[in-house]
């Protein structure tokens, strides 16, 4: 494909109109001139053409972004040929991704002035690399499959543009910065240099054998280790340090809520929904657990189970976790809490901590959530989390009222929190506790949650 360029256009226009105005008293003189234009045109332009084929750009296979941060991506182009050539270079970048031009500087490519390409000299046989700085705005999987080769003409008269196609994945992981400054004392605990939390009680988890001390516990006596050596043995108990931790999380329709701004102002509405928090969150109890020594899980289910890591440890394996919660995107379809209830029952057979992290605006599914969390809760310790939409609370407790309408918004909100600290008291009967936080909230409520079931040794 060829595209004019601006001295074309120019040089056209002042030949074209001298020739129109001397064609009267000259014009095989003219005819010539126009001939002979058009000829250089093509030359030129089929000139212009020659390099491109020895002309190579090479992207990454792979590149992580962390959305909303400054990240770059790797980018190689070649000149296989024995000439040197000015080429302009440009990606096709999908939405989501912003892409501003690179600032000119000494060894980097030069700005051409167009939105998204990039200007540079390559000698004969030689490779250039540079690293185009990009923003995420949206967390997700996205792929850069098209670039743009731009070559001008020997005489400047044309660009040549060769559009072609290539493989490179881009994944965006969501940001945990924001969330982990505000719950960086949290995270701290227990680890060298701090102070240790203290434990409620005396642990649940055997340890060993030993013989009996005035003041013991008639229950702790250990009657067959007794009998067998015919004096009193008891049981020495620790406190369990490698518990199962699952964060549960609702992917159905309920949690592309949109429930507001971020904190730092971000203007990417569409994103701040219930299921961004759910990820963030869950993400960061995940590093709380590493942090005191249990072990972490994740499971993500709406009308079916859709993805369950097992719990474990190590970096690797929160690297597993994030891998699986990156690309996560709200189903439109309700939640099926009876699969769920029937999955946990059948895969995990040890006591553990679930966190579920869920929203309760439809009335049908929290009637069947209140069905089927009843089972779940006999065997494991469940916390229910849950957001709180913007407009949802006490009567006048956070709103000014300026008209007739912000009485009336106040009133719903009234109604809905109303409705919350109901279910909040039939699932504490249920032996399932049930919090309601702030957006911003979630992530350090969260690991406060986790750290006192780990202080009072409830699991």
């Amino acid at each position: 494909m060829i595209v004019p360029e601006k001295r074309l256009i120019a040089w056209s226009a002042v030949v074209l109109l001298a020739c129109g105005i001397a064609v009267r008293w000259f014009p095989y003189a003219c005819a010539a001139v126009l001939l002979g234009g058009v000829l250089v045109l093509i030359i030129d332009a089929v000139q212009g053409a020659k390099p491109l084929p020895r002309l190579q750009l090479t992207l990454p296979p792979l590149v992580r972004l962390t959305k909303s941060r400054p990240g770059q991506v790797d980018i190689r182009v070649s000149n296989l040929g024995d000439v040197g050539v000015e080429v302009r270079v440009g990606v096709v970048w999908p939405e989501g991704i912003l892409a501003p031009g690179l600032p000119g500087s000494a060894g980097a490519p030069r700005d051409a002035g167009e939105a998204g390409l990039m200007l540079f000299a390559l000698a004969p046989r030689s490779t250039s690399s540079f690293s185009w700085p990009c923003v995420a705005l949206r967390r997700g999987q996205y792929r850069l499959s098209d670039y743009v080769l731009v070559v001008l003409s020997p005489f400047k008269l044309w660009s040549v543009l060769s559009r072609r196609t290539t493989e490179c994945e881009v994944r965006v992981y969501p940001d945990l910065m924001r969330e982990r400054k505000t719950t960086a004392s949290m995270l701290l605990r227990g680890t060298a240099g701090t102070h240790l939390q203290r434990q409620v009680g005396q642990g649940r988890e055997f340890e060993k054998l030993r013989e009996y001390v005035p003041g013991d516990s008639y229950s702790e006596i250990h009657w067959k280790a007794t009998a067998k050596r015919g004096r009193p043995i008891t049981k020495a108990f620790q406190v369990e340090k490698t518990q199962e931790i699952y964060v549960v999380i609702d992917n159905s329709r309920l949690s592309g809520r949109y429930l507001g701004l971020a904190p730092n102002g971000d203007e990417d509405h569409s994103e701040m929904t219930a299921l961004e928090y759910f990820i963030s969150a869950g993400l960061l109890v995940g590093i709380a657990a590493e942090r005191y020594g249990d072990l972490f899980g994740l499971l993500v289910y709406s009308d079916r189970v859709l993805k369950f890591v097992r719990a474990g440890g190590g970096k690797q394996h929160f690297n597993a976790c994030r891998q699986a919660l990156y690309d996560l995107r709200t189903r439109p379809v309700p939640p099926d809490l009876q699969e769920l209830s029937s999955f946990i029952g059948g895969r995990l057979r040890r006591r553990a901590l679930l966190v579920f992290l869920t929203d309760f605006e439809d009335p049908v599914t929290t009637e069947s959530f209140l069905r089927n969390i009843e089972l779940v809760a006999r065997r494991h310790l469940v916390l229910v989390n849950t957001v709180r939409p913007r407009e949802t609370g006490r009567i006048f407790a956070h709103h000014e009222v300026d008209s007739v309408a912000d009485i009336y918004r106040a009133l719903a909100g009234h109604l809905e929190w109303q409705k919350l600290m109901e279910l909040q008291r039939t699932l504490f009967r249920m032996g399932v506790r049930m919090d309601v936080f702030e957006p911003e909230r979630l992530a350090g409520s969260l690991i406060s949650q986790y750290l006192t079931v780990k202080q009072r040794q409830l699991l």
